[in-house]
């Protein structure tokens, strides 16, 4: 269930990955759908089927925003060591 590993994901301090960006892809496209997923805690809500440029207009959003690092090298790098890293544990919801 999506919705509930996203709640996980939010209940985490931000340096453990609580604030990573995720996208919503979802066969329910209802303005309540879209709701739901926000309020769960995705950033945004894209339905299926999904039109491929819609998806990469709402992952160049995130990585926009996040600051990713667009060239190569030695600062890419350095940038990726910054993130915070998830483990399976991390991310597993008790049913």
């Amino acid at each position: 269930d999506g919705y509930a590993l996203v709640r996980k994901i939010r209940l985490l301090a931000p340096d453990k990955g609580g604030a990573i960006p995720a996208i919503a892809l979802t066969a329910y496209a209802s303005a309540e759908d879209r709701e739901r997923a926000l309020a769960a805690g995705f950033r945004t809500h894209v339905p299926k089927p999904i039109e491929t440029a819609e998806l990469v207009r709402a992952i160049a959003r995130f990585v926009e925003r996040e600051g990713a690092p667009r060239e190569n090298g030695a600062s890419a790098a350095k940038a990726r060591r910054r993130r915070p890293q998830l483990t399976l544990a991390d991310l597993t919801c008790a049913s």
